[in-house]
Order: structure tokens, then sequence, then C-alpha cells
């Protein structure tokens, strides 16, 4: 199953597939969106702030696929990311739950 959604706060998004499934749930973004997942000011009303809002958006079965989009992303090392917070990327994507898709070597 598809979902196209205009969530734009990914721990509402899974909030709202977890009621309905208990599958893994793929997220595919680019790398703006990838951003916005690491935003701090989207997790100012959730009482852990960014690291729950983090884990609300990626329980166990949650992977997110980033596509590369406005610009040849090579690495996650690359993303549009405040380095406060990079080291929440660098936990995801080491228990692949955030995957860089393509080989974008040739770009």
């Amino acid at each position: 199953y598809v979902l196209i959604s205009e969530f734009f706060r990914f721990f509402r998004l899974r909030q709202y597939l977890a009621r309905y499934t208990s599958e893994p749930v793929a997220l595919i973004t680019d790398e703006e969106g990838l951003g916005n997942i690491f935003r701090e000011d989207y997790y100012d009303t959730l009482p852990g702030g960014i690291l729950e809002g983090v884990g609300q958006s990626f329980p166990p079965g949650t992977t997110a696929y980033v596509y590369p989009a406005t610009y040849p992303l090579k690495s996650l090392a690359d993303a549009p990311i405040k380095d406060d917070v990079r080291h929440l990327l660098h936990h995801l994507a080491n228990r692949a739950q955030v995957v860089l898709v393509g080989d974008y070597e040739a770009m």
C-alpha cells in the first residue's frame, strides 16, 4: 500500500500509520525532508523535544529512504542537518533506519 501525505512532521505521520498497521513502514523523502526530520523547532510541543520526536518517528520497523533531489547528496554526512543533532542521524543510519538510495558517484 502507498500513502501520499502532506504531513510535514514525520512523528505525526508515524503516529497516524501506527493506528492502522503493525507492518514495517518505509518513508520516502529527499534531503530537504530528511533535514526537516532533524529540525529541533518541529518538536517544541513535545516534552522530550527532538529526542522524543525522532524516537516516535523511527520505532522498530520504520526506515526512511532518502532520494537526493536538489543536489547530488553523496553520503548522509552531506545531509543538511545541524551539527548538534547529527549524532541522531548517525545512530539511525547505523541501525539502517535512514538509508541513502542510489549510486550518485556518477553524478
